[in-house]
């Protein structure tokens, strides 16, 4: 095929933004060239698609499929040998895009940022991927520049000098978001930071498309910003109104923020309208909204993709261009419309295989679409990858640090298994939602079952379980589920409580260590005149660090056992098995939160109306409707309320309200046909019916309705007279999982089953303790010291300072050592190492340091933290010159002949660093420690060797020590 027409089409995509905040910055003049594309084009909302997850649903507008077509279920997937995780790409993606389709019939595209678009595609235009204007994940970290982030390659060089690096954003830049950003110590406060990083990533983004646009011959451009998600998820809880869990003090500097993104965008669309004519057809849309008013909520999920209960269901649309009617609303959009449309803005048919419809609204004159059964098989040369294309290691690893950086994902020790199985799990659920979205539940519960069944802790997938039942009308199945969760919640409560008792000794221990830390630090700044710009003790976030605040607040989620939820669907329970006063008493006895309001109501109006109370199911509706003015489920409630009371005018008014915000909401249109026939309207009221049934081809309901109005009408419908027929139809063409769901048996798991559970779910393969992480170095565990009288003797130093040399002393004086033999002697150290392989891995295994008392251990300086702090040490900390200690490894490693490509300066720096933490750390935890000069050992053991005796206190065979002292043996002496 080819194209007729070569009308420019700029697509623009936004993420989350969102009417309620651009409808109050328009009306105060600060985004007039939105407001100016409005009103010579048309806007609306446009519904996204659950789960409201970025990746899926950028690939949607661009595909007009869901995510069970295109084949993107989420942020990252397995590789391909199943060891590791990488970013979800457009490697996975199984359908076209628009720009592949648009590629086939001529056309020349420039696509920037898109989500996921890495690596680039090799497309009739230009291509610069999602992973090509992100910022390194600290100032001074290399940011060399991804490769395949740019289509051609030859392009790369001349838009690597586009990227914006966030130091280059000035101070000037950074008042105009928080004017009062002078207040904030940097030290301690990130998210300054966090603002010039987001800010650095979309002026490269900008930067790069208006090059593009300005120096390429393009018929299609679609431009990805991704700033206004990431300015919310991290600034909207401090914008007006403050909320009441927001300090004064953080509303005050950061409430600005989120707004002038929103400013930033609106001048950055200004100069991209610049590079458009009048014949140019401008849409800008974005994936969902965000909340940004009473519905914000406090706590986000302790689940992978939490940050996503922050999204609104709608975004926006406005389209402008010689064939968009001026001023007209878009209703009833939804993302999945927007590939369909851009397809008929370029006069090509859409995919009858594409789940989105052509927005007729947006024309000013009627249109007739035209539908292929698919592109898909349409042959011609589409840009796409080559099926042998895959993503590089380094470029997987910066797209997962952006991926964690945002709070998308958790990342357990790299490689391991249990991250593998976390995104498989997470991938399944992702699935699983994605067909509810499409009404398919009998598709997901299979899904969720299996998933319920072995991750015992998620409630989470038991809730979409149990509302894949109501759906499916499966009282049995619920019933047993909700039996299942209540014995589940019970049983992890218990468990939970008694994890947070485990948290006072810790806070108190903690406490302390945070106060000696305090007074050794004022101390130090008493007794040094040293500069300011030598080290400093770490700083610390508190008592507990973000990994272990969030296994606290999912042990207090445990704890509480959000009885709420389970009330609400029991109560759909008690609705289904027709006992609607029981439902309601059940509901009025719940607690919930703001965002949980809109279901409770839509469910005890329900309940109401299965009672005949029709006034009390009114008023709940419109009590729901003042939190939530947009929510289609309580419009289409009204609707049913209105038709109970033989109120068909109020009803339609309703139904076309729901209609209007999710145009793909088959209730919706069944009780608009109810209401039409209640009014002699029969053509209109099949009509209605037709959209039903075409929306959900099982509505018995519809099925039943057509016929009786067919009747009414005097008119004949082979579809209504042979409903049953087709419906069975219907039900033997889907997959065989929705047959099976009555089979479903939930197993019983002990409480001490459990509890094995929820401790490895809560840890993610951290084998140290409980409530101790590797991240919070050198913070005690709680409780009294456990080994009595007989503490571990720690012989300590940087390697190669002599730490071999002095366990060989100690061990000849009548000490035992801590060793397993299997680092051989060789030519560096010929006497041994007096080593044990257990110390490599003390960072997450360490409970084994308590079998040591009496005994002595070798732990280099840098590991020091990571020994378990409820047991008594004496450390023996041996000290050399740090250019003999680098010659000395250089030495060594040679004859290893291996090398690390490590300057010697950076390797000073580093070392100097470990070991002032080390010196720190020994004098806060007050640890009985004797430093030892290597040379001075070598030169005077015998005086060592009585150092040594003194402070162990015990006899030692001094003169055996001596004589393990060899100067001969040690190359590296000192000059």
């Amino acid at each position: 095929m080819s194209n007729v027409s070569k009308n420019k089409i700029l697509l623009v995509g936004w993420d989350a933004a969102d009417w309620k905040v651009i409808d109050q910055l328009m009306n105060a003049g600060q985004m007039p060239a939105l407001k100016g594309l409005m009103e010579r084009g048309a806007s609306g909302n446009l519904r996204t698609l659950q789960p409201p997850l970025s990746p899926m649903l950028w690939t949607s507008i661009a595909t007009g499929k869901r995510p069970h077509k295109h084949g993107i279920y989420g942020f990252t997937e397995p590789t391909f040998d199943g060891k590791a995780i990488q970013p979800m790409t457009n490697l996975s993606r199984k359908s076209k895009a628009v720009w592949n389709i648009l590629n086939q019939n001529s056309y020349r595209s420039l696509v920037v940022g898109w989500w996921p678009s890495h690596p680039a595609e090799p497309i009739n235009g230009v291509m610069v991927s999602d992973l090509f204007h992100k910022s390194p994940k600290k100032p001074g970290d290399n940011w060399t520049l991804p490769s395949a982030s740019v289509h051609p390659s030859e392009r790369q060089k001349d838009l690597d000098e586009l990227r914006v690096h966030p130091t280059e954003i000035r101070a000037d830049d950074i008042f105009a978001f928080a004017p009062h950003a002078k207040e904030v110590d940097q030290e301690k406060d990130s998210r300054l930071s966090s603002l010039m990083k987001i800010t650095a990533e979309c002026s490269t983004v900008h930067n790069t498309a208006t090059h593009l646009l300005e120096t390429e011959e393009w018929d299609f451009a679609a431009i990805y910003y991704d700033a206004i998600d990431h300015y919310s998820h991290a600034f909207m809880r401090y914008r007006a109104p403050q909320q009441a869990h927001i300090s004064d003090s953080d509303h005050r500097i950061y409430r600005d923020v989120v707004d002038m993104g929103y400013r930033l965008h609106d001048m950055m669309l200004q100069q991209l309208l610049t590079y458009t004519d009048d014949q140019t057809h401008v849409l800008i849309v974005s994936d969902h909204g965000f909340h940004s008013d009473h519905l914000r909520p406090v706590h986000l999920p302790v689940e992978a993709a939490g940050p996503a209960a922050e999204h609104r269901d709608y975004g926006i649309i406005v389209a402008a261009g010689p064939r968009i009617k001026a001023g007209s609303v878009v209703n009833g959009a939804n993302l999945l419309d927007i590939t369909p449309t851009l397809l008929e803005l370029a006069e090509l048919p859409s995919g009858s295989d594409m789940d989105g419809k052509v927005l007729t609204d947006l024309f000013k004159d009627p249109i007739s679409t035209n539908e292929i059964a698919t592109w898909e098989s349409v042959s011609g040369e589409t840009g796409q990858h080559a099926s042998s294309t895959t993503l590089t290691e380094v470029d997987s690893e910066a797209m997962l640090e952006q991926l964690e950086a945002l709070g998308y994902i958790n990342r357990p020790k790299e490689g391991s298994r249990v991250e593998v199985e976390d995104c498989q799990l997470e991938l399944k659920v992702n699935l699983a939602r994605a067909y509810m979205d499409a009404q398919l539940h009998g598709e997901a519960a299979p899904i969720l079952f299996e998933i319920y069944q072995t991750s015992l802790s998620d409630f989470r997938v038991g809730h979409l379980l149990a509302t894949c039942f109501i759906a499916l009308k499966q009282t049995d199945n619920l019933s047993a589920l909700l039996h299942d969760m209540n014995e589940r919640t019970k049983k992890y409560a218990e468990i939970a409580r008694k994890r947070l008792e485990e948290l006072d000794p810790v806070k108190k221990e903690r406490s302390r260590f945070l106060e000696r830390a305090e007074e050794v630090a004022q101390q130090e700044k008493i007794d040094s005149s040293s500069t300011d710009d030598e080290w400093k003790p770490p700083g610390h976030q508190g008592i507990f660090d973000q990994r272990e605040k969030w296994q606290i607040q999912l042990f207090e989620a445990f704890a509480a056992g959000d009885r709420s939820k389970l009330r609400y669907f029991q109560a759909s329970l008690l609705t289904m098995q027709g006992k609607p006063e029981e439902a309601i008493a059940l509901l009025k006895t719940s607690q919930h939160t703001a965002q949980d309001h809109i279901s409770f109501f839509y469910l005890l109006s329900q309940a109401y109306l299965d009672s005949g109370e029709f006034k009390h199911a009114e008023a709940t509706l419109l009590q729901g409707l003042e939190i939530d003015p947009q929510n289609p489920a309580c419009f289409i409630a009204l609707a049913r309320c209105y038709v109970k009371q033989k109120l068909p005018q109020d009803a339609i008014k309703v139904a076309n309200r729901a209609i209007k915000l999710q145009y793909y909401f088959p209730t919706a249109h069944f009780y608009l046909g109810r209401a039409q026939e209640m009014l002699g309207d029969y053509s209109a009221a099949i009509e209605s019916m037709e959209m039903a049934i075409e929306q959900n081809p099982n509505f018995k309901e519809a099925f039943k309705s057509m016929e009786r109005i067919h009747k009414k009408a005097g008119t004949v419908s082979d579809a209504a007279a042979n409903w049953k027929e087709l419906r069975q139809q219907f039900l033997e063409n889907q997959s065989p999982e929705i047959k099976a769901i009555e089979k479903y048996e939930f197993k019983t798991f002990s409480t001490d089953e459990l509890d094995v559970h929820l401790e490895s779910f809560a840890q993610q393969n951290d084998k140290n303790s409980k409530f101790v992480s590797a991240l919070w170095r050198g913070i005690p565990e709680p409780g009294d010291k456990e080994n009595g009288e007989e503490p571990v003797i720690v012989v300590s130093g940087l390697p190669r300072t002599g730490t071999s040399m002095m366990m060989q002393m100690l061990q000849a004086g009548g000490l035992t050592a801590v060793t397993d033999g299997k680092r051989v002697p060789d030519e560096s150290n010929p006497r041994g190492y007096f080593e044990s392989e257990l110390v490599k891995d003390i960072q997450t295994h360490n409970k084994w340091v308590f079998d040591c008392g009496g005994r002595v251990l070798k732990v280099v300086s840098p590991l020091l933290p990571y020994l378990p702090s409820r047991l008594h040490y004496k450390i023996i900390y041996m000290q050399r010159p740090m250019q003999q200690v680098l010659s000395s490894q250089t030495q060594m490693l040679k004859k290893m002949k291996r090398q690390t490509g490590k300057s010697s300066e950076l390797l000073a720096e580093k070392y100097n660093q470990q070991e002032r933490y080390a010196d720190w750390l020994l004098k806060v935890q007050e640890i009985p420690t004797l430093k030892l000069d290597y040379a001075e050992v070598l030169a005077d053991p015998a005086k060592a060797s009585a150092s040594l005796e003194t402070f162990l206190g015990q006899s030692l065979d001094r003169v055996a020590m001596v004589e393990q002292v060899k100067p001969d043996l040690h190359r590296e002496k000192q000059e």
